[in-house]
């Protein structure tokens, strides 16, 4: 698991009492996993750092177009009916 260091949680204690425990949990996880995510830090991006998400491999959403029998002519010949 990972832990924040002592000066950070310091600092996040003077908000526990705007939360619930369960909720304050669930934040202090949050904020672990954007100072780790790279890139863009979204909600997705945070929960893909924490492992709740998986890793999405881009071929499999990323190219819709590309099937396994079809080539770049039958690809045009469907796209041209619409």
């Amino acid at each position: 698991m990972y832990s924040l260091s002592d000066e950070f949680l310091s600092v996040m204690i003077a908000y526990s009492s705007l939360f619930s425990k369960p909720v304050f949990t669930y934040a202090r996880r949050l904020l672990a996993g954007a100072i780790l995510a790279l890139g863009k830090r979204t909600v997705t991006s945070v929960l893909r750092v924490l492992g709740v998400i998986p890793q999405v491999p881009p071929n499999a959403e990323h190219c819709p177009l590309v099937s396994p029998g079809g080539g770049r002519i039958q690809r045009k010949a469907v796209l041209s009916l619409l």
